[in-house]
């Protein structure tokens, strides 16, 4: 009052006493007044201590260091502090004083500078003396919004330390007395101030202070207030002036509040679902800003990966060609437990110098993750709040409805945006920090991390309703295989929805529609091709996870399947594909325990030469098989091994009679294809071929006299021989040594070779050499031909 209230006018050419002046005063006094060119000097006032408001502000800093010394001494006196702090606190100057023409601006901001060193010190003792603060409460809580609301905007500084100390207090059991005021926290005006300083360096530190608040009170809020906290910090989560951390913990804020605001809007009967959809309107316009602005710039910083020559050991197992079932729930837990203060920094003491502003923090690799992490558990529980409530003008609540579609549209957006903002996790960070982007089709996903927030994506759509999963995947599976073809590790996503009994039926039926429009194409683009055959093995895979739907699902398509296949194969540039298609098909449907599918395929039997069928089925057909088996037979490892158990199965389970017949066009092939087997590397297969031959008995033996088949080879030169005459036979037959020569090469050469079939190699080409070699031959030439690494 003796300074703001009642000022007192200093007279001219007068020197005011020490008591009227609140802080150090210059004034100039004339020598002699009665001359107008009179010398003038600056008289220096300084108040009185007692009276001194920057003596004020420095006390309570006193009484902490004498606390710290003099602990059990004081701990009674400190107490008697409290209702004078409560006082000091209260204090506030009229509205009228601050219009006055004698305010000072200056003297004001130590004034509020000595209450917020006040309010520091009672946040210093809060703990110890909670009990007796607690009867002061809402002293307390009433002083310290009007110094909110009171802070100079110029005074940045003051207003963090008064933010510090409130962070302080409100991590107490009191900050429960600041549920009734809760909007005049909202409001930026009263947290931040106007001032520009204040915004730019503070609102990080307010806005993690309310965001603790908010998530510890939360369930004590009404519903007008949980709308003006989304409201605030879901502006906060597409702000790109704030560091990302506090972006991130607004969306962890966010996320916590929805079961809140589903609860709330049943008992208040009021507009939850609403305010649900409008906070997952800001997570998808979140995601458009990641892929559109903070994927761009953080790409143009990386390399390729194969510039970088790295190879990452930490690799998960690749994307499995078969859905297996999710690891993540179906429906999350309505909110963490976990508190969502964000500031990594630890938080300063009430009594921390103001410092300097703190560097904004950029968008790196790991906050981009962390930020699309919490977007996408964000975004799933917040779907299944909208789920879970009561749409405005129901009577009742309807579970499992159908999305409006305003809403679906933007689940659509949903698909689109976030699908691109995944690819942050192609972005892998060498040793060196260098970063480098991942390849396309890579098999492996990186981390652990990223298969559980591709999970936890998918999690997303599985807890609709069909019809709207339907409406959003219909027209959104163009778009998803094209990401999909960019970032493998996307196939995570449609295998989780083909692992999931409630959209395992329909996202397959949405997905082989799409695929078989675009069969042809699977001739030709080879890279497309590989992943439209990827996508087909996860639909046929799902068959045996949920066999009672999806062999409905695959029967309408079984015959476009299988006769677009076969006709494409026959006039397109890369037929491989064609019949890997058909392989998968019918090893997914082979095994005897889809019938339907069995039966609906029978039918097409007799235009294959596959064998998906059970013997009794495929015994008209056995000759037409005949040609095939002896081929696989003389084949890749995989055709040998699969030649072998269809062979095995006939001669296990067919009269040897009636398979005797039918292998006789083939017996002499087929039998030297079993004996040539036997020597295979791999000793599995070479088993099973002794054991065939074991039980066709002494049939295996009969081919020894029949004539193999010879190759005609013209040469010009017939090069070096062994002249052979037979008794009887007029003319000598020439064996030449060449393939005699190459054969004990290509033994000498390998490293499955017996070593006794090596040293018989050897004696081959040491013999050959030596018989070749003259006395009379070039020494140098000769020494040069041994001595020739090849």
């Amino acid at each position: 009052a003796r300074y703001f209230e009642n000022p007192q006018v200093i007279a001219e050419n007068t020197v005011p006493s020490p008591e009227m002046v609140g802080m150090i005063t210059s004034v100039l006094v004339k020598t002699a007044p009665e001359r107008e060119d009179s010398e003038t000097r600056t008289h220096t006032i300084i108040p009185r201590g007692s009276l001194s408001l920057k003596v004020l502000a420095e006390l309570p800093i006193i009484v902490v260091l004498m606390y710290q010394l003099y602990k059990l001494n004081i701990h009674n006196v400190v107490s008697e502090f409290v209702p004078l702090i409560m006082n000091t606190i209260m204090l506030q100057v009229s509205p009228q004083a601050r219009q006055h023409k004698l305010y000072n601006k200056e003297l004001y901001a130590d004034f509020i500078a000595a209450q917020i060193k006040t309010l520091s010190f009672l946040a210093y003792i809060i703990r110890i003396y909670q009990d007796l603060v607690g009867k002061y409460s809402q002293q307390m809580v009433k002083g310290m919004l009007q110094l909110l609301s009171n802070c100079p905007s110029e005074t940045a500084h003051l207003r963090k330390e008064l933010l510090i100390a409130a962070k302080h207090i409100l991590t107490t059991d009191l900050r429960s007395q600041f549920i009734p005021c809760m909007d005049k926290l909202f409001d930026e005006s009263i947290l931040i101030g106007s001032g520009y300083t204040a915004r730019e360096t503070l609102r990080p530190l307010a806005y993690s202070t309310l965001a603790d608040l908010v998530h510890h009170v939360r369930q004590n809020l009404p519903l007008t207030d949980l709308s003006l906290a989304v409201q605030l910090f879901a502006k906060n989560i597409d702000d790109e002036s704030l560091p990302s951390n506090i972006q991130t913990m607004s969306c962890k804020l966010l996320l916590n509040l929805v079961d809140c605001i589903r609860s709330k809007s049943e008992q208040e009967n009021g507009n939850g679902r609403d305010i649900l959809m409008r906070m997952l309107e800001v997570f998808v316009l979140k995601f458009h800003t990641i892929a559109r602005y903070q994927l761009v710039s953080i790409f143009k910083k990386c390399k390729p990966q194969s510039e970088m020559g790295v190879v990452d050991p930490g690799a998960l197992p690749g994307v499995p060609a078969t859905p297996t079932p999710s690891t993540t729930p179906a429906i999350p837990p309505p909110a963490p437990p976990t508190p969502v203060a964000a500031t990594p920094q630890p938080p300063a003491t009430p009594f921390d110098r103001p410092g300097e502003k703190e560097d904004k923090q950029t968008f790196q690799v790991s906050d981009c993750r962390s930020l699309v992490k919490t977007l996408v558990c964000g975004v799933k529980t917040i779907t299944w709040g909208i789920t879970s409530c009561k749409a405005p003008g129901e009577a009742q609540f309807i579970p499992n409805k159908q999305l409006q579609p305003k809403e679906t549209q933007i689940y659509i957006k949903l698909v689109k945006y976030a699908m691109q903002a995944l690819d942050i996790y192609q972005v892998q960070v060498a040793n060196n920090q260098q970063t480098y982007i991942r390849v396309a089709n890579c098999q492996t996903v990186r981390m652990k991390e990223e298969k559980e927030v591709l999970e936890h994506f998918a999690g997303v759509f599985t807890m609709m309703n069909p019809l709207t999963f339907k409406e959003i995947f219909q027209t959104t599976v163009p778009y998803m295989v094209e990401r999909i073809s960019k970032n493998y590790a996307l196939q995570i996503v449609a295998n989780s929805f083909l692992a999931n009994l409630s959209t395992s039926a329909l996202f397959a039926t949405i997905l082989v529609e799409y695929l078989l429009e675009r069969l042809p194409e699977m001739g030709s683009n080879v890279e497309l091709s590989n992943l439209y055959l990827k996508l087909f093995k996860l639909v046929f895979g799902s068959v045996s996870l949920f066999a009672a739907e999806n062999e409905q699902m695959l029967k309408p398509h079984l015959h476009k399947i299988v006769n677009s296949s076969m006709e494409l194969a026959q006039s397109a540039k890369e037929p491989y594909n064609y019949f890997l298609l058909l392989r998968a098909l019918f090893r997914s449907i082979g095994g005897g325990s889809h019938d339907l599918l069995y039966q609906e395929f029978l039918p097409l039997l007799p235009n294959l030469l596959q064998v998906p069928v059970r013997l009794s089925s495929l015994m008209p057909y056995l000759p037409m098989l005949m040609d095939p088996l002896v081929s696989a037979l003389n084949g890749s490892q995989t055709l040998v091994s699969q030649g072998l158990r269809t062979l095995e199965l006939c001669v296990d389970n067919l009269q040897p009679d009636f398979l005797y017949d039918h292998i006789q066009p083939v017996r002499a092939e087929l039998m030297q294809a079993l004996w040539r087997t036997l020597r295979n590397p791999a000793e599995s297969i070479s088993h099973v071929a002794y054991r065939v031959l074991g039980k066709f008995g002494g049939s295996n033996r009969k081919m020894l006299k029949e004539s193999q088949r010879l190759h005609y080879v013209v040469t010009e030169v017939q090069g070096p021989s062994i002249k052979a005459e037979f008794t009887d036979c007029k003319a000598s037959i020439q064996l030449p040594m060449e393939k005699a020569i190459e054969t004990a090469l290509d033994c000498l050469k390998s490293a499955n070779t017996e070593p006794y079939y090596r040293r018989q190699a050897w004696e081959v080409i040491k013999c050959f050499l030596v018989a070749m070699t003259s006395l009379d031959d070039n020494k140098h030439a000769l020494y040069q031909l041994l001595s020739h690494p090849k």
